[in-house]
């Protein structure tokens, strides 16, 4: 790829974006903070998960919309025509990623981004009874297995092997990472409205980051091995997220004092939980912020 050929196709790439943020201010700034968190965890690789927003931007821009501006239809013009122009390093990055053998804190971040289905896909397509539905049964239906693994040791083997890939060591005598996890959003799904998808965001990209920057950059530690700077990076992006996902659903106030003290409370809770206990102490946690803070700020 020539220089000027790749240059223009990232002034065209950006420009395109930037037209889409005019366009669904709130679903493109939603995409863009997981587009950062994708290139977080998969370093190296900032084009294709940029490109990979651009469905999930629409998605949300319709919900939230319902109807599509002109500076999108031209913003995906654009960024369509910088893609092909950056086609050889798009291509480079999928190769990469399909061949490089992933680390284990990524497919495990990765994995846990998947959480995000629930807050980002069925709440806003179904809304809160159907999203409290499917948590609620996938909690049970974890209980379950999980109690299925202390009765039966084939069962156990079948469960340790099949989540091999994204479990600790610590999760092969003890409860999953992903039973918490589920059960400490459907306790969140309890609260009213938005409040328990909003948790469920900031705790999972407020979590990704935390972990993240503090393995990458972080040098001093404040608690175990969690760092200052994962800590900070966790309140930042607990932050942005709980308040750019408020400003897609209209029946969620943006007050960003209240997402401000409910990261707080996010990032405190994640640094204070021990181990894999955060999974399920941290989304509640912030949906009870997030609730109280309404009411008094």
């Amino acid at each position: 790829m020539g220089r000027v050929e790749k240059i223009a196709g990232l002034a065209l790439f950006v420009a395109g974006l930037t037209l889409h943020c005019l366009a669904w201010p709130w679903a493109s700034a939603l995409g863009l903070v997981l587009a950062g968190t994708f290139s977080l965890i998969l370093p190296g690789k900032a084009g294709l998960p940029a490109l990979c927003m651009l469905p999930a931007i629409w998605f949300w821009g319709l919900l939230v919309e319902g109807s599509i501006p002109c500076p999108a239809l031209l913003g995906l013009a654009v960024t369509v025509a910088g893609a092909l122009a950056l086609r050889h390093r798009l291509l480079w990055e999928w190769e990469v990623l399909a061949d490089e053998r992933l680390p284990f804190l990524a497919k495990r971040k990765l994995y846990r981004m998947c959480g995000l289905v629930f807050p980002l896909v069925v709440f806003p397509l179904w809304g809160t009874g159907v999203y409290r539905l499917t948590l609620g049964v996938l909690a049970l239906a974890i209980l379950i297995a999980e109690v299925a693994r202390k009765r039966s040791a084939g069962f156990d083997r079948g469960f340790r092997r099949f989540f091999a890939g994204v479990s600790k060591k610590e999760e092969a005598e003890n409860v999953s990472g992903t039973a918490w996890y589920l059960w400490g959003a459907a306790i969140a799904s309890s609260f009213s409205g938005a409040i328990g998808p909003a948790a469920v965001v900031m705790m999972t990209l407020g979590d990704a980051w935390a972990v993240m920057t503090g393995v990458r950059w972080g040098r001093r530690h404040i608690l175990g091995k969690k760092t200052l700077l994962g800590t900070a990076a966790c309140f930042a992006v607990a932050f942005l997220s709980g308040f750019v996902f408020a400003g897609m659903n209209s029946a969620m106030p943006v007050r960003p004092a209240v997402f401000l003290a409910a990261a707080i409370v996010s990032a405190v809770s994640e640094l204070v939980t021990p181990g894999r206990w955060d999974n399920l102490t941290v989304t509640p946690a912030t949906a009870f912020a997030i609730w109280v803070f309404q009411l008094v700020l």
